[in-house]
């Protein structure tokens, strides 16, 4: 990661042969600093060998570039020296403890490219070790200011380090121009700076430059991030900067939490994690969850207590001091994924539906979910947090934690694990190792791990008994693998068809909208190429029908389109009055082309009987409540079979009729009637017309 290019002509400015570089004295086309004039400055090293500057932020803290970690690297930082090859009496080398990088750095674009390294010990103000203040507020740098950069790095392509301090005055270049000098080779983003390294004057920095400052007038305003590949001597591109004002909340949060957290983690900002939620027993906090959608918290199975009624905290950053901002809301039900194993914790996931909505607000939000199946890179960095215990055995924390963990690969994982996990592909691993010693405990199961904003893995399991100085990866319940199941759970809640939820786009190809004058009146569904299956009693006398398919709203165009109903074939045995043989075949005055968003659906292939209890759907566009007018988006709901002795017993919407019920697949019945005037509570089971019955109708029908 240390040193990866952008696109062809975009290099980071690590000192590395074949990289790029300056020319002649200084950093490049610039002058040796007088000594102790930059007692901010700090060379970063890997045994005692320059790659980066970085630059004092507080006494414990020193701010570089992210591009500038080495994986699996111990890197020291030399602070208070001038000539790094000769150390004084002022200068000093420190190990670094934490290596806090931001969460939203790519490593391809070099976006958010600024890392704070936390020191083991603090550094005391000298004349040749200060801290350099930073910006106040997010503000631009205005075009052609001169500012200063220094550092230790190569002055010309491909040369090595300059053992003592150089400097050069830049002048910022506007975002616009430095946009177009990069071209589609680099994209200038709001949170970048450019300066020096033009044509007009050659000025800039080089390799080993990287993670240094640009000072402007006494403030550090950028952090070296990258220049033109290959070109240090007469770059045609401005050198680019991270712009420092773009992460004043990150850096204030970071720097000032320090050696308290999840386990070696730090204190979360109040509201920044506002997806997170405290699931808890008796108001005792048990386990971390967080908010998928307005009334569907995710979380680990294992935190299933049998016989418990849970209850969740929203909005919480203390749980022991409830804010107007937080509330607790009860669990309405606990979806436990089919396939969990307590043992093994595969498939350790639950979805918990809660009894109400959860309004958004500053402190309430969801938190976005994968769109796709994907691992993750290993040696990403993620985010992890929760109240849970900070070492072993401990209590729970009141103020909600968080820390930065670096993913491992599975087969790592499993090599740690040996015989004692089976680390599938449906579980991630990260943080927890011997490398760092951070990661999650007890009390942090169902939490999410955070991967650049989305929610990419469910806090499973860790080593028992050791939080403190673990010898396993922690391991994670892989979200993108159970993506199906998730977006199926949340989408039944409480809207529909009746107590149903709007269907997925294009889950189901085969429905068609019956329409007179572009109102919607029916449902239908395809069942040939220029056949629409619906109901007879949807048929009006005189009026011109039209159909519509292809659509998911039908209020607007998509990739739905209207066909003109060439002939009505009415069951001859339809009776009005009983809806007996209540089945009716529309035939278009052209074909349906086959497409993601228009195709028929299959019908039996005999005349039989739908077990009793079985599970089927009917989807349609009627009324969600008696007396309500028809839904813009087509709706779902699964049924169950009633037998029909059962039915007759009890018997003893309107826009949805002429749908299907599908089973398995199949569309086993045409929507027919329900009990008039009662949609919200019916004491009798909805009927449908029974397919299979008119199989040799239809066949003739669409054959003819």
């Amino acid at each position: 990661m240390a040193a990866t290019s952008l696109l062809l002509l975009l290099i980071t400015l690590l000192p590395a042969p074949g990289l790029t570089a300056y020319q002649d004295s200084g950093i490049v086309n610039g002058a040796e600093s007088r000594r102790n004039s930059k007692p901010y400055m700090v060379s970063i090293q890997n045994k005692t060998k320059h790659i980066c500057g970085g630059f004092l932020v507080s006494e414990s803290f020193v701010m570089t570039a992210t591009h500038c970690y080495i994986w699996g690297v111990n890197l020291t930082v030399m602070v208070g020296a001038h000539d790094i090859t000769r150390p004084g009496s002022s200068s000093y080398i420190i190990d670094v403890k934490d290596y806090h990088i931001h969460p939203g750095y790519n490593a391809k674009t070099l976006e958010n490219d600024i890392m704070l390294l936390q020191l083991v010990k603090t550094t005391p103000k000298s004349k040749a070790v200060q801290q350099i203040p930073l910006p106040k507020k997010d503000q631009d740098i205005k075009a052609k200011s001169f500012c200063t950069v220094a550092g230790w790095g190569a002055t010309k392509t491909d040369g090595s380090p300059n053992p003592c301090l150089l400097e050069v005055n830049v002048a910022v270049v506007d975002r616009s121009s430095c946009q177009r000098s990069w071209g589609k080779t680099g994209t200038i983003t709001p949170s970048m700076i450019c300066a020096g390294g033009t044509a007009a004057d050659y000025k800039g920095v080089c390799q080993g430059d990287s993670g240094g400052p640009l000072v402007c007038k006494g403030t550090a305003v950028g952090v070296v991030s990258f220049n033109q590949k290959g070109n240090c001597n007469e770059p045609q591109k401005p050198n680019v900067y991270t712009k420092i004002s773009k992460y004043l909340s990150w850096i204030k949060w970071l720097t000032a939490y320090q050696d308290s957290g999840i386990v070696n983690g730090a204190e979360s900002r109040r509201n920044s994690k506002p997806y997170m939620v405290s699931i808890q027993n008796k108001t005792k906090h048990i386990c971390g969850g967080f908010l998928v959608s307005e009334s569907f918290v995710m979380t680990a199975a294992h935190c299933y207590i049998w016989g418990v009624n849970l209850t969740v905290m929203v909005g919480a950053h203390d749980i022991t001091r409830p804010r107007s901002s937080s509330y607790i809301i009860d669990v309405k039900d606990y979806h436990i994924h089919p396939g969990y194993n307590a043992k093994t914790l595969e498939n350790d996931i639950m979805l918990l539906q809660l009894v109400k909505t959860t309004p958004k607000s500053k402190a309430v939000q969801q938190i976005p979910l994968p769109k796709k199946d994907q691992d993750i890179k290993a040696k990403s960095f993620c985010t992890v947090a929760g109240w849970g215990a900070t070492k072993t055995n401990g209590s729970a924390n009141p103020c909600l934690l968080e820390v930065n963990v670096a993913v491992v690969d599975r087969s790592s994982c499993q090599r740690s694990w040996g015989k004692t996990g089976t680390i599938t592909p449906s579980m991630i691993c990260a943080g927890g190792t011997a490398a760092d010693y951070k990661g999650v405990c007890q009390g942090d199961s169902g939490g999410p791990l955070v991967c650049k904003g989305t929610a990419v893995g469910v806090v499973s399991f860790n080593q028992k008994d050791n939080c403190n100085e673990p010898q396993k990866p922690n391991v994670y319940t892989k979200i993108s693998k159970y993506l199906s199941w998730i977006k199926w759970l949340t989408a039944y809640q409480d809207s529909g068809i009746v107590n149903g939820a709007e269907a997925r786009l294009n889950s189901k190809p085969y429905m068609v909208s019956v329409q007179a004058k572009k109102s919607h009146i029916c449902g239908g569904f395809l069942v040939s190429e220029s056949f629409v299956m619906t109901a007879a009693h949807c048929y009006k006398w005189g009026v011109n029908l039209t159909v519509v398919v292809g659509a998911h709203d039908i209020t607007r165009q998509e990739s739905s389109h209207i066909i003109d109903v060439k002939y009505y074939h009415i069951h001859p045995g339809y009776n009005a009055k009983p809806l007996e043989n209540d089945i009716m075949l529309l035939q278009l005055v052209k074909t349906t082309r086959k497409s993601k968003a228009v195709q028929q659906v299959p019908l039996p292939k005999k005349d039989q009987d739908i077990k009793a209890k079985s599970f089927c759907t009917v989807a349609g566009w009627g009324a969600t409540k008696t007396g309500g007018s028809a839904n813009p988006r087509l709706l779902e709901v699964n049924v169950t079979v009633v037998d029909r002795s059962s039915c007759q017993r009890s018997w003893g919407n309107t826009g949805d009729s002429g749908g299907p019920l599908v089973c398995k697949g199949t569309a086993v019945g045409v929507v027919s009637f329900n009990q008039e005037g009662n949609c919200n509570e019916p004491q009798k089971p909805n009927v449908y017309t029974k397919i299979s019955k008119y199989l040799s109708w239809i066949k003739c029908i669409i054959k003819y």
